[in-house]
């Protein structure tokens, strides 16, 4: 994901990234036009949805050749959603590697939460029943399906 800002001039909206490469896109008949790609407009769910999955992913790397240690690290998450208006969630994330000279480590850490959510203004915001603070995601549908923070719902 990239992060910028906009400005609108006439009939196109120019974004400019954080590395300061811009580029227009031009308003026609709804729609946002580049050389690229048209944008459509996707409507907001309405408030006070309620939704039923489960959004889950998975990430491993290895550590870099030559660096002395195999192997890797990886994570992953699983976040379940009710339409009771709840939530749980679990996570794993782990270590291991053995070094060039011999011996080696593991480490790992398991957790989990849950709440509620409700859906507002084109977000999901989820509350911690841990009493930690809400944390809000973009949540569409689209033909594919629906999309929390760039996963879909399964």
């Amino acid at each position: 994901m990239n992060f910028g800002v906009y400005r609108r001039d006439k009939n196109d909206l120019i974004l400019t990234d954080a590395t300061g490469e811009s580029s227009p896109l031009t308003a026609s008949d709804g729609n946002l036009t580049s050389a690229d790609a048209t944008l459509f407009p996707t409507p907001l769910m309405p408030d006070g949805s309620l939704i039923e999955g489960t959004i889950s992913s998975f990430f491993y790397t290895g550590f870099t050749p030559g660096s002395g240690v195999e192997d890797g690290m990886s994570s992953s998450s699983a976040t379940t959603f009710y339409r009771n208006g709840t939530y749980t969630g679990s996570g794993f994330g782990g270590a291991f590697g053995s070094f060039d000279q011999g011996g080696g480590f593991s480490t790992g850490s398991v957790g989990a939460d849950g709440g509620a959510y409700e859906i507002r203004d084109g977000l999901i915001i989820s509350t911690p029943a841990d009493g930690s603070g809400p944390r809000a995601e973009v949540i569409f549908e689209t033909s594919e399906g629906l999309v929390i923070g760039g996963h879909y719902l399964a």
